[in-house]
């Protein structure tokens, strides 16, 4: 089932015409490799990540629609120090967010849509342990399954009627989903809540990202991603960044770097 998935994503993505790149004389490579080491609550990681096309919300705009992504066949492959294995942790077949400035001109809509496989972590409760010493010990594994998700909702500019400020403030509402057979009925599938803070000056890029996420109409547990990001632009086709994730049962922290061809 995941290969002919992966083929059909494959056909989607390169059958799809990219709807936000324009022309610049400035504008960085959409194309990107980058390599990552990362600490996190199951341990130590490296990590790498390929892109083929074309960019994400934290790279440079000029050159671009502003305050958009556009992400095909992004996939991050990991090696955790503690299990001694590769996982495929992310492939984003496509991935696209429009955040339009919402003022009493253009009353513009934001959007954003991904579909693909992402890894999250389990918890599993050791119940002889727990009927014992009435604490149950918490045991964590990893999964990959298939992912999507689609949300809308409104972003604010404080004066975009005007230019607009390096602030941006998106909220939206959407459904996400999970597909393997951990999950009680095979899959998990709900609303989310949705919080996008951006804020660029200079050659910095500012982005938290909070959701929430109600799965538990289905017997899963609900969830929640929090996650902060920092973005340095060394050069035009050169990024550094710090990020730091967490959801229910994990957290990491991670630095990496891009380069943009």
């Amino acid at each position: 089932m995941f290969p002919r998935f992966v083929l059909v994503c494959f056909l989607l993505t390169f059958g799809s015409v990219s709807l936000f790149s324009q022309s610049g004389n400035e504008s960085h490579g959409t194309s990107r490799a980058s390599g990552s080491i990362g600490t996190s609550s199951i341990g130590n990681f490296l990590e790498f990540q390929f892109r083929p096309k074309t960019r994400d919300l934290l790279n440079r705009e000029t050159g671009f629609v502003p305050n958009s992504e556009s992400q095909m066949m992004n996939a991050a492959v990991r090696y955790y120090q503690d299990s001694g294995r590769l996982e495929l942790t992310r492939l984003n077949a496509i991935r696209m967010f429009s955040l339009n400035p919402y003022n009493s001109v253009s009353k513009s809509k934001s959007y954003g849509f991904d579909l693909g496989a992402e890894s999250i972590t389990m918890r599993t409760l050791s119940s002889w342990e727990g009927f014992i010493f009435d604490s149950p010990k918490k045991e964590y594994h990893r999964i990959t399954p298939i992912h999507g998700e689609a949300m809308a909702g409104y972003t604010f500019q404080p004066g975009s009627e005007k230019g607009g400020s390096p602030l941006l403030i998106s909220l939206m509402a959407g459904v996400k989903s999970h597909i393997h057979p951990e999950f009680k009925h095979n899959f998990r599938l709900g609303p989310e809540a949705v919080l996008n803070v951006l804020y660029g000056i200079g050659d910095f890029k500012f982005q938290f990202y909070y959701a929430y996420h109600y799965y538990q109409w289905l017997q899963n547990e609900n969830d929640f991603t929090a996650n902060l990001k920092l973005r340095y632009s060394v050069s035009l086709n050169q990024e550094l960044r710090l990020e730091f994730l967490q959801h229910r049962v994990y957290q990491e922290t991670l630095l990496s770097y891009h380069y943009l061809f």
